[in-house]
């Protein structure tokens, strides 16, 4: 009985080609798709997981307001480092970085 079905489903596939190279194009691109965004997710998740203390890593943003709009970014003035590690006592250490 599977036999007739997939010779049915075979029939039908080759009758309507053009329609099947739609599906089957979209579901490959789709399929593709997610495989590309879960490497992304799995990716950003694991970053920087291989420090022995990865749960006190802290990484700090700036927001600036432009004429464009709102810019954010990573690079910190270089005297932040010191007012950072003197007036906290609960960090340990701090690091600069590009």
């Amino acid at each position: 009985m599977f036999r007739n079905y997939l010779k049915i489903a075979l029939r039908s596939l080759a009758k309507n080609q053009f329609y099947t190279i739609i599906n089957i194009g979209g579901l490959a691109v789709g399929i593709a798709s997610s495989i590309l965004i879960l490497l992304w997710v799995v990716d950003e998740y694991s970053f920087d997981k291989f420090h022995a203390n990865y749960n006190r890593i802290y990484k700090l943003y700036q927001s600036q307001q432009w004429a464009q709009g709102i810019g954010t970014g990573n690079a910190m003035p270089y005297p932040l480092k010191e007012v950072i590690g003197t007036k906290s006592s609960q960090i340990e250490s701090v690091v600069m970085t590009n």
